[in-house]
């Protein structure tokens, strides 16, 4: 017997449900004196979920679950289970459950409960303990939180899996102390981590809590040698005055994370039904400030369109700004071969992000052995530094490296007079990775640039 039923109730079941064998002292627990089916036991409405995972385990052979069953008390009480998909003698397949009341729960962790490479809680744990605060009654308030580390597939591929398997130590650690004293930390899996802050009730405390977690982790490599950059995307909903049960707040939590991600990666988001919508009953993940976005990038392209056909003056610059601030980039400069500064530039003003200043830049590194390796056959190279090696292009690598560039776009002039280039800029401290319609968008705007910047040279 594996010591992960150690002190638990032991049941062998059906994927139908049907009850192959049960120990005498859990149908001592339930009153009963025979158990012939787990629908004689289970509440209603947890009976749906747990037919789901059972009919899902053979594809990843256990998991862990909680879900209310039927005392000798006649009360229905939380119990947690681990279930674990196994073939008899025959080769038949059925579904063994260890089972255990959640309230005995609390204080039995031992070290099998802990994740052997980081320290901290493992998935069967962490996601107990979210069950067990979650049923408590009265209500107690806490902060349920799904994290994971940002582009960690690119960590692996540039600096190895050893280097990614010390990320996720560090990581874990680094978050373990942010939040010590009121915070759980558990590795969900992979990257993914799953933390509950408790006794946090209120929007303000979470936010102390999420800041700091995040700040933790982009801190851990800031300046590293290798060019190594880690941040985290954080999803945060409040229990209960946002959900009720654990499901409603993995499902909240999960799709904030996705926000996250949507919004550029490395921040993190508290549900709010005024902002985000009603999630648990649409599918469709709402937000706000990211719908006004893409609508100020629309309003941005249709005005500027509508102004070109009129024959209405635009200048680089206003195009300019207008794109670093609705494309939430951090620099975009217009460069002339032969010049190794740029004509044009703009980047945003620190603290405002609707406002833009005037910048030039300096880019030899256009110029480096290898760069139009990375053009496509529309003129585009899109670059991101993690997905770089230095033999491959040593110039524009160093470059990103000195200026902790994170990803780059840069669309070559080639029907204007004078070619060249146009290169946007998100830098390390945004970690945002372009998404399709933004560089389309961007491409778009840099042959309307092409246009422009020719109109000026040949009026000046």
């Amino acid at each position: 017997m594996g010591t992960e039923f150690a002190n638990k109730f032991l049941v062998t079941i059906t994927k139908e449900l049907k009850v192959l064998a049960v120990e005498e002292r859990f149908l001592v627990y339930l009153g009963l004196k025979k158990l012939n089916t787990f629908e004689q036991i289970v509440f209603p409405e947890d009976l749906t979920r747990l037919r789901e995972l059972i009919e899902d385990i053979s594809k990843e052979r256990q998991d862990f679950t909680c879900f209310r069953v039927k005392g000798k008390n006649k009360k229905y009480n939380w119990v947690s289970a681990h279930i674990e998909s196994l073939k008899t003698s025959d080769q038949q397949n059925v579904i063994r459950l260890g089972i255990n009341d959640i309230q005995g729960l609390e204080e039995d962790i031992s070290e099998s409960d802990h994740d052997a490479m980081t320290g901290v809680y493992n998935k069967q744990t962490i996601m107990r303990k979210a069950h067990i605060l979650a049923a408590k009654r009265p209500y107690e308030d806490f902060c349920f939180c799904i994290m994971d580390i940002d582009n960690f597939k690119s960590v692996n591929d540039v600096y190895g899996h050893m280097r990614g398997d010390e990320v996720i130590i560090d990581v874990a650690h680094a978050i373990q102390n942010a939040v010590e004293g009121t915070g759980i930390v558990g590795r969900f899996g992979g990257d993914e981590f799953m933390v509950l802050l408790e006794h946090v009730g209120d929007e303000q405390t979470a936010r102390y809590y999420l800041q700091a977690m995040r700040a933790a982790a982009e801190e851990l490599y800031a300046g590293a040698k290798d060019g190594l950059t880690v941040t985290v995307t954080i999803g945060a909903v409040l229990f209960p005055a946002q959900a009720h049960n654990y499901e409603e707040l993995f499902h909240v939590a999960d799709k904030m994370l996705y926000i996250g991600k949507m919004k550029g990666r490395n921040r993190y988001i508290i549900y709010t039904p005024d902002i985000h919508g009603n999630v648990l009953n649409n599918d469709k993940v709402s937000d706000a400030s990211y719908r006004k976005s893409v609508r100020n990038k629309i309003k941005m392209m249709s005005g500027l369109l509508e102004r070109l056909l009129h024959g209405d003056t635009v200048t680089v610059r206003e195009i300019m700004r207008d794109a670093v601030c609705y494309y939430n980039l951090d620099g975009m400069y217009l460069f002339y071969d032969g010049d190794d500064t740029s004509v044009y530039g703009m980047v945003h003003e620190d603290g405002n992000e609707d406002s833009a200043e005037f910048e030039t830049m300096d880019m030899d590194a256009l110029y480096a052995e290898n760069i139009e390796r990375y053009f496509n056959e529309n003129g585009i190279a899109i670059l991101d530094f993690h997905e770089m090696k230095r033999d491959y292009c040593c110039g524009i690598y160093d470059y990103m490296e000195e200026r902790q560039i994170r990803y780059m776009i840069i669309c070559r002039i080639e029907k204007a007079k004078r070619p060249g280039h146009i290169v946007y800029v998100n830098r390390r401290e945004n970690s945002r990775k372009f998404a399709d319609s933004d560089v389309t968008d961007l491409t778009y705007i840099s042959k309307i640039l092409e246009v422009v910047a020719e109109k000026e040279q040949q009026l000046n």
